[in-house]
């Protein structure tokens, strides 16, 4: 039975590729043309057009695998005067989708930059949209480019309005639960003083597994902020534990309730 239903995934999947193929290549080619823009007019990629290219291109990669973003808010967060100020949002990492749906979910409600690691441009499928958001790579084998980069990094947070996006983890994960995080990721968020945004993805995983019988659901949750001044007297420590805990805890909800 399960082979059948196999099959008949691996059809519908088919079926909508090939549907959705003139789509496909009018979006690469846009998504081209955009980037070539912004390279003389780095303004351009915090336009309008630019983000909403992102998100429309998000929501075609969703019917395609046939998964839905779910946002959970229970703070109101981003219905509230909060969504006026600047965060270091904080996500779990679980796969190359997060990147995505946090364009579907997060772009249109705050202005924000990814930070990343310089090897996510090997991924042709997410290159260009990532660099339409002109974001700071962070190159890991050069200490010297490293130090510079997290200086940028803090002095760009102080002179915006632009929240940034730094998964914590550092890495994909792939076990269950939240990995270690990286220390790096505190050092900037308390010498750029800023509020600490975590957010749990739950469900990621499954989004891109086309053999999948059902319809799947990646949700994202938004936890309360942590403001700096309530850990700024701490070490960086006590701050990770505190934001992983915090991320940690609806995966270990979702787990004891299999």
């Amino acid at each position: 039975m399960f082979i059948y239903l196999e099959y008949i995934n691996m059809t519908i999947f088919i079926i909508k590729a090939i549907i959705l193929l003139p789509f496909y290549m009018k979006f690469w080619f846009q998504s081209i043309l955009m980037w070539l823009i912004s390279l003389k007019y780095k303004d351009f990629r915090k336009t309008r057009w630019a983000r909403l290219f992102t998100r429309k291109f998000c929501r075609l990669i969703a019917f395609q695998f046939g998964y839905k973003v779910v946002f959970e808010d229970p703070h109101g967060i981003f219905h509230t005067e909060l969504i006026n100020d600047q965060f270091i949002i904080m996500p779990n990492h679980t796969s190359y989708i997060d990147i995505l749906i946090i364009f579907q979910a997060f772009d249109g409600k705050i202005n924000f930059k990814f930070v990343s690691k310089l090897s996510v441009l090997k991924s042709k499928f997410i290159k260009f949209l990532v660099l339409l958001n002109d974001p700071f790579f962070v190159d890991r084998n050069s200490l010297k480019s490293r130090i510079q980069t997290i200086k940028k990094i803090i002095n760009t947070f102080k002179s915006t309005k632009e929240s940034l996006v730094i998964f914590p983890e550092g890495t994909r994960n792939k076990k269950t639960g939240i990995g270690p995080l990286n220390e790096n990721t505190f050092v900037i968020a308390r010498k750029a003083k800023a509020d600490i945004l975590p957010i749990t993805f739950v469900g990621n995983k499954e989004c891109l597994d086309w053999k999948i019988s059902k319809k799947t659901t990646a949700k994202i949750i938004i936890h309360k902020p942590i403001l700096y001044s309530e850990y700024n007297t701490g070490v960086n420590e006590d701050v990770m534990s505190l934001v992983k805990e915090t991320m940690e805890k609806p995966l270990n909800q979702t787990r004891s309730n299999k």
